[in-house]
């Protein structure tokens, strides 16, 4: 008995979405990479493990500070980049 595998492309749709998501989602690491970056820079890099992600209609912050006045330069430092995004700030302050 033999066995026939055959082998179907996708279709050019399937390949068009596969693609828009991988670009969607470098834009999202990209965007989060330039968030860590400028809220370092506002915060004067008080936040300690500083972790950004990033999704569609969402900015999530997550680390530690010393003060709730650096918390909120953090959450104005990502304000100042997305308008259109929900902003959750988890940043403990100690």
């Amino acid at each position: 008995m033999q066995i026939a595998i055959r082998y179907e492309p996708k279709s050019r749709r399937n390949r068009r979405e596969e693609t828009r998501q991988i670009q969607e989602h470098i834009t999202l690491n990209e965007l989060a990479g330039r968030i860590r970056r400028s809220v370092g820079q506002k915060t004067f890099y008080g936040i300690q493990s500083l972790k950004v992600s990033t999704e569609h209609d969402r900015v999530t912050l997550n680390g530690l500070c010393e003060s709730y006045y650096i918390k909120q330069l953090a959450q104005q430092a990502v304000l100042d980049m997305t308008s259109d995004k929900e902003i959750v700030n988890n940043i403990d302050v100690i």
